[in-house]
């Protein structure tokens, strides 16, 4: 899997994401392309999530199982106050580890593509490295 477009936006709102999807859907008809998009993985940012349902209508969406286990930990620390319990308690550590082992079994139940996202996260990581066109 690789990414077959970069999008740069000037915010992560729904309607920034839908503009930009019906830009690259336009763009593919112009081109006598089509766009059949039947499944994506995407962290869980609501306004990403409401924008594909909009835009590409019936397409799949999942979660990323790497985002949900994060989002699960940041829930569990923040909202739960069990950071001490989680760094102090050998017990609920290992409860919690072990748990987080099978989520991805209900998030990606009929799902045999890609779990998570990573490698794109890779390519979003080498950008900034990448020559600009100043240093051109």
């Amino acid at each position: 899997m690789f990414p077959a477009a970069y999008i740069l936006l000037q915010n992560k709102e729904r309607e920034t994401y839908i503009k930009a999807f019906t830009s690259v859907k336009e763009i593919l008809v112009s081109n006598n392309c089509t766009l059949n998009v039947q499944e994506t993985l995407t962290d869980f940012e609501l306004a990403l999530i409401q924008a594909i349902s909009i835009t590409f209508g019936n397409a799949k969406i999942y979660g990323c199982w790497f985002h949900f286990n994060q989002a699960l930990i940041r829930y569990l620390f923040e909202k739960c106050n069990k950071r001490t319990l989680y760094n102090e308690n050998y017990e609920f550590e290992f409860w919690i580890r072990r748990f987080r082992k099978y989520e991805s079994a209900w998030n990606h139940f009929d799902n045999s593509g890609p779990r998570t996202n990573n490698h794109l996260e890779g390519y979003h990581s080498k950008l900034p490295s990448l020559p600009s066109a100043r240093d051109v």
